[in-house]
């Protein structure tokens, strides 16, 4: 029987959490506050020589005299934000969204420099796709060696959602003539869920969620609904060699690693992981003579579709957990229901994705939100967490102090909080690689010391 583990983690203390900054963040802070492309100078600069981390840039951007010509003071709140979300996403706010960082602007909750961080974070669907092809565009500019801030505007502009828009960018300034090689034979998806072969036309399952027989991995794949797509099987021998072998040579990316297993299941036996062949010998893919439970990783033609949300296994529960954060309040009163709201889902889903990536549980000190987490070695959905918080009602008495033992329970429960949104991310490092974090908030906030929860 697989052990299972789920951690649960409540927001208590007050820490500073400071972002190193990346070719790829800084580009986009370039991007969003200039609506242009980073110079390669200046790119170098505050990447390698300005001592600070992504925030500290960001803040520093708003003494640039740059940004003075084109915000001003940042008196209008309005005209700002909407400048923002035009660099980034070549469209405005929506209402409630536009709302919610006025108010959060005008009230000094938040420093314009981290309203432009949250709303790069927070780029979800087209707007991040709009967000990867300007990066793309901005950093074959910088890495060109070219500076000309003209040319760094107008290499920008026409940039949206299509590849085509991008391939035109680039060849405006020649950068875009060269061709893919093969050696690149494994793409990633953009949120690290699934590698995708141009070779093969195969796209495989980047993520540890089964472990299983061989007769009930078969039944695993063609169940499974993962990275926003269906349509699963179990890889063939030859496949799965492939597979790890490209793999192996794109330098070891950690997409390969599950956990500590050493077998993984394919339609016609058994394989080695690369753990495996960390211990026992031979190289990862390598037929083995094994029975039992092993790693089930899942692969599917690559038809060419988008993925779906309401298909994703680690996002289709939107609706299942507001129905049970409901039917938990429920219990206690009734007229106070929340409600699913994108604006703070998308906050939700940005931090799931910066814990995932540094294998952390650790609270985000800067959310105006209330925040549950929870990370488990195993697919663990908004409503499963939400679940294992609910065990916390046994410990629960009206009337008590606050507890860090209940906390995500009166959290749930808290009425005045009218809206909800949480967010998941593959884990890509650390004791728990290859699990599920899931990141839910409130707003408005809760567990304030001193006040009863309704």
């Amino acid at each position: 029987m697989r052990i299972r583990f789920l951690f649960l983690i409540l927001l208590m203390v007050v820490q500073v959490h400071a972002t190193a900054p990346t070719k790829d963040t800084v580009a986009k802070l370039y991007i969003a506050t200039f609506d242009r492309a980073p110079d390669s100078a200046g790119l170098n600069y505050w990447l390698y020589d300005s001592g600070l981390n992504l925030e500290g840039i960001a803040n520093s951007f708003f003494d640039q005299d740059e940004t003075e010509a084109l915000y001003g003071d940042v008196t209008d709140i309005n005209v700002f934000i909407v400048a923002i979300y035009y660099n980034l996403f070549q469209r405005s706010a929506d209402s409630d969204g536009q709302e919610y960082w006025e108010e959060e602007l005008m009230s000094g909750s938040i420093a314009p420099s981290l309203f432009i961080l949250a709303v790069m974070n927070g780029a979800q669907g087209d707007d991040a796709t709009i967000l990867e092809n300007k990066t793309d565009v901005g950093l074959a500019f910088a890495d060109e060696g070219l500076s000309d801030v003209a040319d760094a505007k107008e290499i920008m502009s026409g940039v949206d959602a299509t590849e085509q828009s991008k391939t035109d960018a680039l060849n405006k300034f020649g950068l875009g003539e060269e061709e893919e090689t093969e050696t690149s034979t494994y793409v990633g998806s953009q949120d690290g869920t699934v590698f995708t072969s141009s070779t093969t036309g195969l796209m495989w399952q980047n993520a540890l969620l089964g472990h299983e027989e061989l007769a009930g991995a078969i039944t695993f794949c063609s169940d499974l609904s993962f990275g926003g797509y269906s349509e699963w099987r179990l890889p063939t021998l030859d496949e799965s060699k492939d597979f790890h072998y490209n793999m192996n040579a794109q330098g070891d990316l950690p997409a390969q690693r599950f956990s500590s297993y050493t077998a993984e299941v394919v339609s016609d036996g058994y394989v080695r992981t690369k753990e495996g062949a960390s211990q026992y010998g031979g190289e990862a893919g390598d037929p083995i003579g094994f029975s039992g439970s092993a790693n089930v990783r899942c692969v599917r033609v690559d038809d060419g579709s988008s993925p779906s949300e309401e298909e994703s296994s680690l996002s289709s529960d939107k609706e299942s957990v507001v129905n049970r954060h409901n039917e938990i309040r429920q219990e206690l009163y009734t007229g106070a229901d929340v409600s699913w709201s994108d604006t703070v889902a998308s906050t939700a889903q940005a931090y799931a994705d910066v814990l995932a990536s540094k294998g952390v549980m650790e609270h985000d000190m800067d959310t105006p939100y209330g925040e549950n987490l929870a990370i488990a070695t195993y697919n663990l959905s908004y409503t499963d967490a939400t679940n294992e918080w609910y065990k916390e009602k046994a410990d629960y008495t009206y009337g008590d102090e606050f507890s860090t033992a209940t906390g995500h329970y009166t959290q749930i429960i808290w009425k005045d909080t009218t809206e909800i949104g949480c967010g998941s991310a593959i884990i890509q490092t650390g004791s728990f690689e290859n699990g599920v974090v899931v990141v839910c908030r409130y707003n408005p906030t809760g567990n304030y010391i001193g006040v009863y929860p309704y």
